[in-house]
C-alpha cells in the first residue's frame, strides 16, 4: 500500500514539474485553436454545452479533451491534455473533483479573436477592433509559379461557371 502511495505521489510531483515546462507551449496551442476557429467561424462554447448540464462552466478533463478534439481535430491528444491541465482548478476549488476543468476561461481566451474583449457585448469599447486583429499576419511571399497556377485555376473555374451555369 505504501509503495503505491509513494509511486502516486512521485507521479503527481513529476506531472507538476512537466506541466511547468509545458506552460510555454500553451500560448502557441491557443494561437492554433484561435486560427482554426476564426477561419471556420466555429462557436467554441457549443462544443462544451452537452458536458455541462448545470451550466457551471466546468467539465471533467476527459470531457474537455473530447470537446476540444471535436473543435480542432488537428490537435493531438497530448496537446489537448496540456490545455486541460492549464485550465484545471485543482487547488482551493469548492467544486467536486470530478469536474475540475474551467472551460469558460478557455472559451473566453479563444473567442478573443472574434470580439477583442470577452465583455464587448455588455460593455462595448469606444473603438471596436476588427475581427481577427489578434491573429498573426502571414507575410510569406507567394512564389510566381504558385500565383500563376492560382490564376489559371480561377480562369478555369470562371469558364466552367459560364458554360455550365
Amino acid at each position: 500500500q505504501r509503495a503505491r502511495d509513494l509511486k502516486a505521489s512521485e507521479a503527481a510531483a513529476g506531472s507538476t514539474q512537466s506541466l511547468s515546462g509545458t506552460e510555454s507551449q500553451i500560448p502557441a496551442l491557443l494561437e492554433r485553436v484561435r486560427v482554426y476557429t476564426f477561419q471556420r467561424r466555429l462557436r467554441v462554447k457549443e462544443k462544451f454545452r452537452d458536458f455541462d448540464p448545470l451550466h457551471s462552466g466546468r467539465c471533467t478533463p476527459q470531457q474537455f479533451v473530447r470537446a476540444a478534439l471535436q473543435l480542432v481535430p488537428a490537435l493531438g491528444e497530448g496537446e489537448v491534455t496540456m490545455l486541460a491541465a492549464h485550465y484545471s482548478e485543482l487547488s482551493g476549488s469548492k467544486t467536486p473533483m470530478s469536474q475540475c476543468v474551467n472551460y469558460l476561461t478557455f472559451v473566453r481566451d479563444v473567442d478573443e479573436v472574434f470580439a477583442g474583449s470577452p465583455r464587448s457585448e455588455t460593455q462595448p469599447p469606444a473603438v471596436t477592433p476588427r475581427r481577427g486583429v489578434v491573429l498573426p499576419v502571414c507575410t510569406s511571399p507567394v512564389a510566381g509559379d504558385q500565383e500563376e497556377r492560382a490564376q489559371q485555376l480561377l480562369r478555369r473555374v470562371a469558364l466552367l461557371t459560364q458554360t455550365r451555369g
